[in-house]
């Protein structure tokens, strides 16, 4: 059961898998490329940034990701401070194949 779902006509508890509660003031949706890495990079240096958004399909089919990316996403991972999704592979993207629809 996800936090603010519906279990026995009651809402469970935003903290109901114990997580410890933190305040977020700031975070940075993550773009690829070196104009936004320059753009951001003051914020991650005054340690402004609490949590940092990932789309983690977009780069599936770059060579690799530059380096200041890997060491972002590596630090707040160590964190737990990465919010993770996929945009090109989503849920609602999903398409029954011929076979699976026969």
């Amino acid at each position: 059961m996800w936090p603010g779902s519906w279990q026995k006509d009651r809402i469970v508890s935003p903290n109901a898998f114990d997580l410890p509660e933190t305040t977020i003031e700031c975070g940075v949706c993550l773009m690829l490329g070196e104009v936004f890495e320059q753009t951001v990079s003051p914020l991650f240096g005054d340690s402004v940034v609490d949590v940092v958004e990932w789309s983690f399909d977009m780069a599936w089919e770059l060579p690799g990701l530059s380096p200041w990316l890997q060491e972002t996403l590596a630090d707040f991972s160590q964190r737990d401070a990465v919010l993770g999704h996929g945009v090109s592979f989503s849920c609602p993207s999903g398409r029954l194949s011929e076979r699976q629809q026969a």
